[in-house]
């Protein structure tokens, strides 16, 4: 799972800094020119911050700056890439410091420019999320020094101020359709008709599918990590970087549809673990070991610990009250009833017609499926937000 974060800071304040400099020389003789490359939107992209964290899959590689109080290494590994068009990399002065030196001259412009970057840090790394769910914090103060020289002139900026940087796991329940390929589990297409309704945010690894007119209504932003989408074209699928097949194959996008955007990683086997024991109302590290045919619910001394936990091939069916959601599981040929009551935190459980047993506090929204979740339906309750994993297909 792709990483997300907020932040004021990324490599592009530093070229910013450099591009400040001399607007300020040549602001009143020239007008302001931008230095070549020096921003976001230069010559020169250079990867930042922002795009480190991103390719980043297993979240702990962060938090180990954490659990070390080595606010400076964050820095010095992700917040400006080596060997770049401006410079060198971030330095570790120490745990607490990282500092970073930019020069920019080229035939034909004014210059030599330079900018010097220190950031100390103004607080331990904290994790304000769960060992689940970790929120990284850090949290820097920075001093920026620049100069510019133009003939016999110097002129020098220097700026100063604070910035944080926060870091999770993005969240896949944020999305109303994401998928790694829009494929079944035979891998044949799975095409967007005239029956599709998505509201939300849309996503796939993969190619998006649209066959006939209309072909689906997204009232949310569809993206795709493909450049084109295939149309259904009548029987003859073409793809063609462009949001419909003429009047053939079309789909209407409330919120846009871009593609060629950048892959979002799967969930690594370390987070599949950490979903596994999160559903069981496990500690991390503990056993998970499951054996059979099954459904278990995480609890613990009369309570609910942990979300569902489905052993096998199953299918699932939702469906919402208004203080109630219900958990209709079909494993084989045992149908198991889940109903959490929101207004009494309460969690009932019944195995085909068997006596229910009842439980104190829902369940924490976890749903692990050691299996293939074969089909999956219904309404989420609204005061309730699920996670559904599972190792095989859902």
């Amino acid at each position: 799972m792709a990483l997300a974060f907020i932040a004021v800071f990324s490599a592009g304040i530093v070229a910013l800094a450099v591009a400040v400099v001399k607007s300020n020389m040549q602001a009143r003789a020239h007008g302001y020119r931008r230095v070549p490359g020096a921003g976001p939107t230069g010559g020169h992209q250079e990867h930042g911050l922002r795009d480190r964290l991103r390719a980043l899959t297993d979240i702990n590689l962060v938090g180990n700056y954490v659990s070390a109080n080595d606010p400076a290494g964050f820095l010095a590994s992700y917040a400006y890439q080596s060997g770049t068009s401006l410079g060198g990399a971030f330095r570790r002065v120490s745990p607490s410091e990282a500092s970073l030196s930019l020069s920019y001259s080229a035939a034909g412009v004014s210059g030599p420019y330079a900018c010097s970057l220190s950031a100390i840090s103004r607080a331990a790394p904290v994790n304000q999320g769960t060992p689940l769910s970790p929120v990284y914090l850090f949290r820097y103060r920075y001093t920026i020094d620049g100069s510019a020289t133009e003939g016999r002139v110097t002129r020098r900026v220097n700026l100063a101020g604070i910035f944080s940087v926060q870091v999770q796991l993005d969240n896949f329940a944020r999305y109303a359709l994401f998928t790694n390929r829009q494929q079944n589990a035979a891998g044949s297409n799975v095409w967007f008709t005239n029956r599709t309704r998505y509201s939300g945010p849309v996503h796939t690894n993969g190619t998006c599918n649209f066959a006939n007119n209309p072909s689906g209504a997204f009232t949310g932003k569809v993206t795709s990590v493909g450049t084109s989408a295939q149309y259904y074209n009548g029987g003859r699928p073409v793809l063609l970087n462009a949001d419909r097949n003429g009047n053939v194959d079309v789909p209407t996008f409330g919120g846009g549809f871009e593609r060629g955007v950048p892959n979002i990683p799967m969930p690594s086997t370390t987070t599949a673990d950490r979903q596994r024991e999160a559903a069981l109302g496990l500690s991390t590290g503990a056993s998970t070991a499951r054996y059979g045919t099954w459904v278990h619910l995480g609890t613990a001394g009369g309570a609910m610990t942990g979300g569902i936990y489905i052993q096998g091939n199953a299918s699932m069916t939702l469906s919402a009250g208004a203080d109630t959601a219900t958990y209709t599981i079909t494993l084989g040929s045992t149908v198991t009833t889940v109903t959490a009551n929101y207004s009494l935190n309460q969690t009932t459980v019944r195995v085909g017609s068997g006596t229910p047993t009842s439980y104190s506090v829902v369940p924490n929204g976890m749903i692990f499926v050691d299996g293939s979740l074969t089909g999956l339906s219904g309404t989420v309750q609204r005061d309730s937000q699920i996670t559904v994993a599972a190792t095989g297909d859902v």
